[in-house]
């Protein structure tokens, strides 16, 4: 959803009907140029909307105009058309606690949980080539204790929050992305990870800034991925919100969106972007034949080392798997409360633990781990995000989450291992 926080002059409007009948003329003669906000765009469309009481057509085309002049993707486009009529712009958090120890990487690639932080995590895939978009607080890599977490593969990308640069002043995007693509911490160690910036220092964000977020990811991906395909990993949320729900599914149809159920031990289909998910799986009954539902944003439930519903974590049916989310050690954006860290078999420079981590818990921990899982299958399927989808589901342990209630997709997050290369099918 494009915010118009207020209409700009009427004399706007002449030029703007001129350029519009030039690219209805040439719809396909319209680059970005890069020299006007997305605000001051969508002023003036709003503008011209209304100086024609509204026409459906007109509106259409006048936002058609605005956005092929910021080079918004297709997939995103049609989501922003489709929420002209405006919500108003809400604010989205980050909401973690702090506990003391991490399991996360050893339960994934197990069929039953250790209990404990094992150090051990086996996968015939590592992510090669993927890129993974951490849409949060940015990500700190301005230590020298960064290049043992992930080396040379993590960009501070853009930010979308004001009067912020994208560097992570407040660790929740740096713990992310450690978790799904980190060395010792992380899913897909060697996937190529992006900070984008939407939620600043103190957590919170904008609707409007979330949006701007994942067009940029997916523009990025289309434009330096091989397969012009990311994993974009949202571990933030807020109120229900339509547009952003209709956003987040756009996207979803070119990449991998994966988003955190949220912390509210509450229906997860009463937020947002959580409640965009649920529609992963097309043989849910009333998903065979609709597009909205094989779309495929994934929303992830976290889990505790029993394998049982973190209590706080939201549950219900646009929750679409589970992965760990409590107690999870992964990369911080200083040192934290547990420095250094024991690394079994020790790090590359031969040292036997790592600073700047730390332990906290939410669904934005269980989110990264999917996000990682999805660039394995990524890299397993050559870039296609159907197919990644559905080994997702196919890997998925069944039926051994506690909690859930019969509403629920009782689904546990796998990856891929060597003896299990060929996909499993789903029962």
């Amino acid at each position: 959803e494009w915010l118009v926080s207020s209409l700009m002059p009427a004399e706007h409007c002449d030029t703007f009907t001129a350029e519009l009948k030039a690219f209805a003329a040439n719809p396909q003669g319209v680059r970005s140029e890069g020299d006007e906000s997305v605000s001051d765009l969508m002023n003036r469309a709003e503008t011209c909307i209304a100086a024609i009481h509204g026409s459906e057509e007109v509106a259409n085309a006048a936002v058609d105009y605005a956005l092929a002049r910021l080079g918004v993707s297709a997939e995103l486009a049609e989501a922003i058309k489709a929420s002209t009529t405006v919500e108003p712009d809400t604010v989205v958090t980050m909401s973690v606690t702090r506990n003391t120890f991490s399991f996360g990487i050893d339960r994934v690639d197990q069929t039953v949980s250790s209990n404990t932080n094992a150090g051990q995590f086996t996968s015939d895939f590592t992510g090669a080539g993927q890129h993974i978009y951490i849409v949060d607080t940015g990500l700190f890599i301005n230590n020298n204790e960064f290049s043992s977490h992930f080396g040379n593969r993590a960009t501070v990308l853009q930010s979308f929050v004001p009067g912020e640069n994208a560097v992570d002043g407040n660790g929740h995007g740096t713990h992310c992305a450690g978790t799904a693509a980190s060395n010792y911490f992380g899913v897909a160690h060697e996937a190529k990870v992006f900070g984008i910036k939407v939620l600043g220092n103190s957590g919170s964000g904008s609707n409007q800034g979330v949006i701007n977020g994942l067009n940029a990811a997916a523009n990025h991906a289309e434009a330096n991925q091989a397969q012009g395909v990311g994993v974009i990993s949202m571990s933030l949320g807020g109120g229900a919100n339509t547009a952003s729900n209709r956003a987040v599914n756009a996207i979803a149809a070119r990449h991998a969106v994966v988003v955190a159920a949220g912390n509210d031990a509450a229906n997860a289909c009463n937020f947002s972007p959580a409640g965009a998910g649920g529609n992963v799986d097309n043989s849910r009954t009333g998903c065979a034949n609709n597009d909205q539902c094989s779309n495929g944003v994934i929303s992830v439930g976290s889990v505790t080392f029993q394998d049982a519903r973190s209590s706080f974590s939201n549950f219900g049916q646009c929750v679409d798997i589970w992965a760990p989310g409590s107690s999870i050690t992964s990369t911080w954006f200083r040192t934290g409360d547990r420095n250094p860290v024991n690394v079994q078999g020790g790090t590359p420079n031969n040292r036997n633990t790592v600073s700047f981590v730390n332990t906290i818990s939410g669904t934005s921990m269980a989110c990264p781990h999917v996000s990682g899982a999805m660039a394995l299958f990524l890299q397993k399927n050559n870039g296609d995000v159907r197919a990644a989808r559905a080994d997702l589901l196919a890997f998925a342990q069944r039926n051994v989450v506690t909690g859930l209630s019969n509403q629920d997709e009782n689904l546990m997050l796998q990856v891929p291992k060597v003896a299990e290369n060929n996909s499993p099918t789903l029962p």
